[in-house]
């Protein structure tokens, strides 16, 4: 019995992946599609993640460290300022994440 279903399932195995590889089958057009789709959201969300890069280093720029919860929560708490050395490196991090994702 055990044999006659691993024959059957890799026979229905067999007939699914031939199938597929059918340019005309609906699964392969999906397929290609998907991947496809799959580039272009990938491609949509690194340029929105450059565009929240760049906003961000605008706002520390202007002192403002809300986008960062952490910081701006203990900067609000401690009643205190980021030292110009702190948040020099802050932006020159982001710019580089930026760059590395131009890239």
């Amino acid at each position: 019995m055990d044999r006659w279903l691993a024959g059957r399932l890799k026979r229905s195995e067999s007939s699914i992946t031939d199938t597929e590889s059918t340019s005309d089958h609906p699964v392969a057009k999906q397929k290609r599609k998907g991947s496809a789709v799959s580039v272009f959201k990938v491609q949509h969300k690194v340029q929105a993640t450059i565009r929240k890069l760049a906003q961000w280093k605008k706002r520390v720029d202007q002192g403002n460290y809300d986008s960062f919860e952490n910081m701006s929560d203990f900067l609000t708490k401690e009643e205190t300022r980021l030292p110009n050395t702190v948040t020099n490196a802050v932006k020159e991090h982001l710019e580089g994440l930026k760059t590395q994702l131009h890239e």
